[in-house]
Formats: C-alpha cells, sequence, structure tokens
C-alpha cells in the first residue's frame, strides 16, 4: 500500500496510519511527502500497531520530501535497500 502522507507530524496522521494497517492489514506501507527529518522506532511501532516489522526511510529535506516503508518482518526480510529523494526499494532473497 502507498499513500501520499502530506506530513506525518501530527497525531492525527499517524492514527490514521494505525487504523489503515488495523484495517487492511497490509504486509507493507510506503509513505510519501512524511516531510520528517528522521521518525523514530516507537513512532513507527506505535502505527504499526505491534513490534514485527522492519523499516527504512530517507528524510526529508527541509520541509518537503521524505519516504518511509514499513512491513511485516514476519512476511518480508529486507536483505539490501537502496533509494534516493524520490524512491526506496528493498529486496529480499
Amino acid at each position: 500500500m502507498s499513500i501520499n502522507i502530506r506530513g506525518l507530524g501530527s497525531d492525527d496522521k499517524k492514527g490514521w496510519i494505525k487504523s489503515i494497517r488495523h484495517k487492511e492489514c497490509p504486509d507493507l506501507i510506503a509513505l510519501q511527502e512524511t516531510k520528517c527529518s528522521t521518525i523514530d522506532e516507537f513512532v513507527i511501532e506505535v502505527m504499526w500497531g505491534c513490534r514485527n516489522f522492519g523499516y527504512v526511510q530517507k528524510e526529508a529535506t527541509g520541509n518537503s520530501g521524505g519516504l518511509l516503508m514499513v512491513w511485516d518482518s514476519n512476511v518480508f526480510s529486507c536483505k539490501q535497500a537502496v533509494g534516493d529523494d524520490r524512491f526506496i526499494a528493498v529486496k529480499d532473497y
């Protein structure tokens, strides 16, 4: 599942992601335009709803950009991640 979140700073947006995760049960969520320089692992855990996750993030530059990809570590195990300001690619082999 991929979502242009247009900023992940508010509790409402984090709660919305948590409700989507609970309702739709995606194995992977990719968030675009987080507008965050860093995202604390505890915040990701709260949004994901459990500790069984892996993630990769690309920090925002100034007040734009920012990518976050979170996945269920019971389903997918990231062995390699590459990316830049526009994309993140993960590989499991």
